[in-house]
């Protein structure tokens, strides 16, 4: 008897009962020409989502397609952070949802995130807003993404009143200081650099030994002085260095080689140079602070500079500690040599250390993501 049915029948009544718990998991499974219909009639699934106003789309992503290779994914892990811009008609009521799921060579779901769907009432004033998530720690395995989004009106409106999605992203972001991100960029350029830990090659960066390690440039007034610090620009440096009444400066050249960085390392990797350095004034008297970092070649000629202009202060100012930063990025062949120098003066010409203040410089070799 459940058979005689004609096809337009069943797909009236199909149209009109929940799509995956009765069409999908029950209706095919009472005889084959109710199997047919829920499967082959294309016209029974248009009416659906014309009815439903279901709207959804999905790309699936092949990660050693686009240049991540197993070993890459499964041994970095980098993050996979994703992004989407959704946002309601003001006069219409919408549902957004998303879900991306990370998947195995056999598509199986590793990892997903599938938040709540977000609704939104008729009348309302919300602005475009974005959706994002960080995959971290996923685990070995991983081959694909997809990512699937999209939604629908509530008010049942003809026309194209719901949800409306924009600049949806998915990307592959390795951490600068990964220490496996290292290993793999060696290991595919046959590189073994000495130490492949992110560190400050600069020593005695917080004046923990005095003047040690720093190659005094100029030393007016009454000289440079070392100061315990109470204020913590970051909460680990303890002490900083001071300057006086005449210009202060002090220098550090750093050997890349004596570091453990070869020559055809820094040829052809071309690390991230990354430049750190903290200063602060007095508030009860002006100050210069200047800073020059140069990368040099094997005969000390300047290849890249980062010599920005003086940051001068006046007197009675509130400032705190401040963060000087510089990456160096695409700077060519025959970088041998890191010239570090830092300084500068009080305004004032008042005896004894008024001047600016320095501590925690910095000088780090990091791995760019590999391209």
């Amino acid at each position: 008897m459940l058979s005689v049915f004609p096809a337009p029948v069943l797909e009236e009544v199909f149209v009109n009962v929940p799509p995956k718990e009765v069409v999908v998991c029950v209706c095919r499974l009472v005889c084959r020409e109710w199997k047919e219909v829920a499967d082959k009639r294309a016209a029974l699934w248009r009416e659906r989502c014309r009815r439903d106003r279901l709207c959804k789309k999905c790309q699936l992503i092949d990660l050693v397609k686009e240049g991540y290779s197993q070993s890459f994914m499964d041994e970095i892990q980098p993050d996979i952070v994703i992004s989407d811009w959704y946002a309601p008609l003001w006069d219409c009521g919408s549902k957004y949802e998303i879900c991306v799921e990370l998947l195995s060579q056999n598509k199986k779901v590793i990892r997903k995130f599938c938040p709540e769907p977000v609704f939104f009432e008729q009348w309302n004033d919300q602005k475009w807003q974005q959706m994002t998530h960080v995959f971290r720690d996923y685990g070995r395995g991983v081959c694909f993404v997809r990512f699937c989004h999209g939604g629908m009106d509530t008010q049942y409106c003809p026309g194209w009143n719901g949800i409306r999605v924009t600049n949806s992203s998915v990307e592959i972001c390795p951490s600068a200081d990964s220490a496996a991100l290292w290993r793999e960029r060696c290991r595919r350029d046959r590189f073994r650099p000495h130490n492949i830990t992110r560190r400050n090659l600069l020593k005695n960066p917080s004046a923990d030994e005095g003047l040690n390690g720093w190659q005094i440039l100029e030393n007016g007034g009454d000289q440079w002085r070392t100061e315990p610090l109470f204020e913590t620009p970051d909460g680990t440096a303890t002490k900083f260095f001071v300057t006086s009444y005449n210009p202060c400066k002090k220098c550090q050249l750093i050997d890349l080689v004596k570091e453990g960085y070869s020559q055809s390392f820094m040829d052809e990797i071309q690390p991230d140079i990354v430049i750190s350095d903290w200063y602060a004034p007095r508030w009860d008297c002006g100050s210069m602070y200047e800073i020059c970092v140069e990368l040099l070649s094997r005969n000390k000629k300047v290849i890249r500079k980062f010599c920005p202009e003086p940051v001068v202060y006046e007197q009675w100012n509130d400032q705190k500690w401040q963060q000087m930063t510089h990456v160096f990025r695409d700077y060519g062949q025959g970088v041998r040599f890191v010239r570090f120098c830092h300084g500068g003066k009080d305004t004032q010409f008042w005896k004894g250390w008024f001047g600016i203040r320095v501590t925690k410089s910095s000088v780090e070799i990091c791995p760019s993501a590999p391209v």
